[in-house]
């Protein structure tokens, strides 16, 4: 396969370059999703545009008034290992160790888990159950997207041609905040799951006042369990209403079956799992 890697020196000449070569043309930076794509010729690029020297894509800065910003060429193990994460955003921090491999963190960087779009991603479902939005650059300026609305469908997003995912923005974790994520991984800790639960919680006292319950591997994309986060809110979160929880978010998803299982293995898995998550993240 032949193709010619383009240099940028900043995010507007990148931006330019990805614009003028057109829909041959992909961006690059860690390349642990791309180079796979390459190599099963899934894709065939003329033109490769190297993001990774572009520092003002990378960083991890904190903000009172702000939020949490994250470049986009943050790796895996930036994240993992980020005492920042660690102390305010501690689910973040720990689904990134999850993923993969050390080899793998320490390569794949946020900006490029997003934006391949992939279902079976870890990181996109933390995001989402923590209402992040992404900060796109392009010829036309920059927009701010809601991660859920980025996440389209099956390997689709909502970037446009020649724009670039330049950062992600995460507002501040309301310390009543309890968390959880489970994943399934039947073959290795290492492979995709075959089911993926994260949930964020937002308590006033005994109550739940806002609710995330994010699903991935089991759909086309990265989704939220609308119908069951409505259950939970308003209510004191008995045994029976996590259960009846768990049951709702399981008739929301429309499971693929794959070689890690069947739809209907999968959402039997999303009952179960949605129902422990909350038990977990609740401490009951």
């Amino acid at each position: 396969m032949k193709f010619d890697l383009l240099e940028p020196n900043s995010v507007a000449e990148a931006c330019s370059m990805l614009a003028q070569h057109g829909e041959e043309t992909k961006a690059i930076a860690g390349g642990t999703a791309l180079l796979q794509f390459l190599k099963q010729g899934l894709l065939h690029p003329t033109h490769l545009v190297n993001l990774s020297r572009l520092r003002e894509l990378d960083g991890i800065v904190y903000d009172v008034d702000k939020g949490l910003r994250i470049g986009a060429l943050s790796t895996h193990a930036a994240l993992e290992s980020s005492p920042l994460l660690r102390r305010r955003f501690l689910l973040l921090a720990e689904v990134a160790h999850r993923v993969a491999s050390p080899r793998i963190r320490n390569m794949a960087t946020l900006g490029g888990s997003l934006c391949h779009g992939d279902p079976n991603q870890d990181t996109p479902a933390a995001l989402m159950a923590l209402d992040a939005q992404v900060r796109l650059v392009g010829p036309q300026g920059e927009r701010q997207v809601a991660l859920e609305d980025f996440l389209v469908d099956y390997y689709e997003t909502a970037l446009a041609e020649g724009e670039i995912l330049a950062q992600v923005l995460v507002p501040d974790v309301s310390p009543d905040t309890r968390w959880c994520h489970i994943k399934y991984t039947p073959r290795s800790t290492q492979d995709f799951a075959t089911v993926g639960v994260v949930v964020a919680l937002r308590m006033n006292e005994r109550r739940v006042e806002g609710a995330r319950i994010v699903l991935n591997a089991v759909a086309h994309r990265v989704m939220r369990a609308r119908r069951a986060e409505a259950l939970l809110l308003g209510q004191s979160p008995e045994d029976d209403l996590l259960a009846a929880a768990g049951r709702e978010a399981a008739t929301e998803v429309e499971p693929l079956s794959d070689i890690r299982g069947s739809a209907g293995y999968k959402r039997e898995m999303v009952a179960v799992f949605v129902q422990r998550s909350l038990r977990q993240a609740l401490g009951v």
